[in-house]
């Protein structure tokens, strides 16, 4: 895992491809036949609000780390989100987890107040997979919480998971 862009807006990249054009400023994951948009690997952007592009699958760990947004959009196809993949960001209020999503990769919504405010305002996740996952481990909180819907304590305050 690799952070090498996780504060840089892409110009090129190597062992990938960078597109700023109608798909926005990410990267993918380049394959031996070409340019696999299912897999993002990072965000070069200025927009605060992001909405990925529905041929993504899979969020790479850390593609939007340190990104500085403050809120993200996913994909309804969305099946893989990598392991601190927003970690250290801005998101406000919510994160709507598609039905789709299989597998969220630890720390991918770390909430973090101590050093710089990091999701602080992050207070609702919504669930739409029916599935529990282990939220103490995806937010960074103190205590166990694998769960479909509940609340997840955190240091820096308490999220709710929901199902709406």
């Amino acid at each position: 895992e690799s952070l090498a862009f996780s504060q840089n807006r892409l110009t090129n990249i190597l062992n990938g491809e960078s597109d700023t054009g109608n798909n926005g400023p990410f990267a993918y994951a380049r394959t031996s036949s070409g340019i696999d948009y299912s897999t993002l690997v990072s965000y070069g952007g200025y927009n605060t609000n992001v909405v990925i592009p529905n041929t993504v699958t899979k969020i790479s760990s850390y593609a939007f780390y340190r990104s500085y947004i403050k809120g993200v959009t996913l994909p309804n196809n969305l099946k893989t989100i990598g392991s601190n993949a927003f970690a250290y960001n801005y998101i406000v209020d919510k994160v709507v987890i598609p039905a789709s999503v299989t597998s969220i990769g630890s720390k991918a919504f770390y909430k973090v107040v101590s050093w710089g405010d990091f999701n602080a305002n992050l207070n609702k996740i919504v669930n739409k997979t029916n599935n529990p996952f282990d939220w103490q481990s995806i937010t960074g909180g103190p205590s166990p919480a694998t769960f479909v819907t509940g609340t997840v304590e955190n240091w820096y305050g308490d999220i709710e998971v929901v199902a709406e």
